[in-house]
């Protein structure tokens, strides 16, 4: 989609040289993913605190223990079981 922006100059120059990037699009469409990106980061740390979880639980009952310590996104307990089963 073709889009007109008024982009300080000097803004997008240095983040060109910052980025290394060849145009002007490359640039911003990295600085927008880059913003995109970083607000759905700050959307996660939200949560931080309001998930309940067991890691003493998840120590004992997980098969897949690769790590010496426990994590509680291990993919046994992203595959669907709970701590009911």
């Amino acid at each position: 989609m073709a889009t007109n922006l008024a982009i300080d100059d000097r803004l997008i120059d240095a983040a060109r040289q910052i980025g290394h990037h060849a145009t002007k699009k490359a640039a911003v469409t990295a600085a927008l993913e880059e913003y995109v990106n970083r607000r759905k980061q700050l959307e996660i740390l939200k949560l931080a605190g309001t998930i309940d979880y067991s890691v003493k639980k998840c120590v004992a009952t997980c098969p897949i223990q690769a790590r010496v310590l426990p994590i509680p996104d291990c993919s046994y307990w992203s595959s669907g079981v709970t701590n009911d089963q």
